[in-house]
């Protein structure tokens, strides 16, 4: 079973858990260029799940596992 967990920047805390690889509130793609993210979105990049930290428009490279000042990797139980 895979479970996420994090809590927003007001403490209220969340729990996503894997049932059928289907999530469909949060498995977005990484955004394309000039796509705006909102600090607090949530997307996948590979087999991880990145919280968005700061808000800003994507670029070319910028995918969460190459900026860390922008993504954060969640933690996966």
């Amino acid at each position: 079973m895979f479970a996420v967990s994090f809590a927003d920047p007001a403490g209220n805390c969340y729990d996503w858990y894997e049932i059928d690889r289907h999530y469909r509130t949060i498995d977005k793609p990484s955004p394309a260029a000039d796509t705006a993210c909102p600090a607090g979105a949530i997307r996948r990049s590979g087999d991880a799940l990145y919280r968005c930290i700061q808000a800003h428009t994507s670029q070319a490279g910028w995918e969460p596992e190459n900026v860390p000042a922008l993504w954060g990797k969640i933690k996966q139980k």
